[in-house]
């Protein structure tokens, strides 16, 4: 088993203490759009959220998946899985359990869709993260990923440090060009926003 670094954790339990900070911050309703678009949801299907903070997808998908469909939310901050759970009650088809991808069992070819928003670059071990979501997916599911990356720029990559200052984003991490390097025929579509930021 692998788990995330405790300075990590500390970092979002931090967020999960004041969740109306979170969403503020981590709201990105266009990035947030294009990744529904991405997912490609309907009625039935059966979601997975890795990284789900403070269950802000929720209400979305749960509005493009209806009943028939269920959202199994995981998040490795105990104080944002509790946030997500507020924010569940009530909805018999959402479920949130406290994880980081790796250390999780997730169960093989039981979900249709799987959304990773902001969250994998954290993941100490982000390709094992990335094959147990892959593991969990039926055949012709889809996993989309939105994270953070270096700016295309190298002059702006020097503000980086005052816009991801805490331990939830690893700057020396080359996510996209793990994924690309791993995952090459699985990929279908790469975009860029926020001057190649994200």
């Amino acid at each position: 088993m692998v788990f995330l670094q405790e300075s990590v954790t500390e970092a979002y339990d931090m967020y999960g203490a004041v969740p109306r900070v979170y969403n503020l911050f981590h709201g990105m309703r266009f990035l947030r759009a294009e990744a529904f678009r991405a997912l490609e949801l309907s009625k039935g299907q059966n979601v997975l959220d890795v990284g789900c903070g403070t269950g802000i997808n929720f209400s979305r998908m749960l509005h493009e998946i209806g009943d028939s469909g269920s959202i199994l939310g995981v998040d490795i901050s105990r104080r944002m899985a509790a946030e997500a759970l507020k924010v569940s009650r009530g909805w018999g088809t959402v479920d949130v359990e406290c994880g980081d991808g790796v250390n999780f069992e997730l169960g093989e070819c039981i979900f249709d869709r799987a959304l990773s928003f902001l969250s994998l670059s954290c993941v100490p071990n982000h390709l094992l993260a990335i094959e147990n979501v892959f593991r969990s997916l039926r055949k012709g599911g889809r996993f989309v990923i939105v994270d953070g990356k270096k700016f295309n720029s190298k002059y702006l990559n020097l503000v980086l440090p005052l816009m991801r200052w805490n331990k939830s984003w690893d700057k020396e991490k080359d996510l996209l060009g793990d994924v690309q390097r791993h995952y090459a025929q699985e990929i279908r579509v790469i975009k860029e926003y926020s001057l190649g930021s994200n």
